[in-house]
């Protein structure tokens, strides 16, 4: 498709992989002179907010749908309706995400938390906590590590998500 549709245009390795967060604030809304606040910003704070009213007035429903597939049929539940709103809402958030970040950051903000918290959670709504808590910590000392080595956002916070997630990995298997 890159091949298709973007011929005489030049793609780097590292905006495919990496993206550029840096450079979302050049694209905003203007408010009115001094405020403005990127297109990105609003795009995603819509999408999240209605996947966590989504989240919020159907989290039994999911939950069981998720855990016992033949209770939820028992109990009446519309599944495939529910696979449906939570696969597209899920969808629209990766797309718009896509803007404002690369795939490998992408898949490291939204797979590696979540894996991690995954083995010392016991509990569903545990597992989400840790996985956000995750994430934005990986987040928040990603971007002072590029702040102060002067490189890239998106590369620091994967850097320090991977670098989470092997240690992890490492001290269970040879603990």
């Amino acid at each position: 498709l890159i091949s298709l549709y973007a011929k005489n245009i030049h793609l780097d390795l590292d905006m495919i992989l990496l993206g550029n967060i840096e450079y979302t604030i050049y694209d905003s809304f203007f408010i009115f002179p001094g405020l403005f606040i990127p297109k990105i910003i609003i795009f995603l704070f819509l999408a999240i907010l209605f996947f966590i009213f989504f989240l919020y007035h159907s989290y039994d429903q999911i939950h069981m749908v998720l855990f016992d597939r033949e209770f939820s049929k028992i109990r009446g539940i519309n599944i495939k309706l529910i696979n449906y709103i939570f696969i597209t809402a899920l969808t629209i958030i990766i797309i718009l995400t896509f803007n404002a970040m690369g795939s490998l950051l992408l898949l490291g903000i939204t797979v590696a938390p979540f894996g991690l918290s995954w083995h010392n959670s016991n509990s569903y709504e545990l597992f989400l906590k840790k996985g956000i808590i995750y994430s934005c910590v990986a987040g928040a000392v990603g971007i002072l590590i590029s702040l102060k080595a002067n490189i890239s956002i998106a590369a620091s916070i994967t850097f320090c998500i991977t670098t989470v997630a092997l240690a992890k990995h490492f001290i269970q298997k040879y603990k």
